[in-house]
C-alpha cells in the first residue's frame, strides 16, 4: 500500500478553501431540489467537476490516478460536502475506493481504482455476510 504524500498545512487549507468555494458556487438546495423533482438525485455536472478536480481520487495513490493524499485530506473535502446539500456520490464512492484499495492488487482492481479516481465510476460498498474469501474482483 502506498504511503500518502506529505501535505503541508497550506496545501490542506487550499484544498478546504477550494472545496468550499466550488460547493458554494455549484451546489444549492434549489439545485438539488430540482434534481430530485426531475426524478434524479445525482448532479452529473457537479460530479464531472469533482472528477476534474480529482476529488474522488484525493486519498488514492498517484500510481492509480489519485492525488496521493491521505484520509485526513479526503475528510477536509467531505467536511465541506457536509456543509452543502449536494447531489453527488462522493462519500460512498471514496469509502468504497478505500475498501477496494485494501483488496489484493491486480489488473481489474487497479483499472477500477483509476476509473474511480478520475470520476469515471461511481461506486458504493456493500457487505455480504456470506463472503468468506474477500471481495470478488
Amino acid at each position: 500500500m502506498a504511503v500518502p504524500v506529505a501535505v503541508s498545512e497550506d496545501e490542506r487549507q487550499a484544498l478546504r478553501s477550494a472545496a468550499r468555494e466550488v460547493l458554494s458556487a455549484q451546489s444549492s438546495s434549489e439545485r438539488v431540489h430540482r434534481l430530485v423533482d426531475a426524478g434524479g438525485g445525482t448532479d452529473p455536472e457537479l460530479w464531472a467537476l469533482m472528477g476534474e478536480l480529482s476529488w474522488p481520487g484525493v486519498a488514492l495513490p498517484e500510481e492509480l490516478g489519485g492525488v496521493g493524499y491521505g484520509l485526513s485530506e479526503l475528510a477536509l473535502v467531505l467536511e465541506e460536502l457536509g456543509r452543502h446539500l449536494t447531489g453527488t456520490p462522493l462519500a460512498p464512492t471514496t469509502i468504497a475506493a478505500a475498501a477496494l484499495l485494501a483488496a489484493p492488487a491486480g489488473e481489474r482492481r487497479d483499472a477500477l481504482l483509476r476509473a474511480i479516481a478520475s470520476g469515471g465510476h461511481r461506486v458504493a460498498a456493500t457487505l455480504e455476510p456470506a463472503l468468506e474469501s474477500g471481495p470478488e474482483l
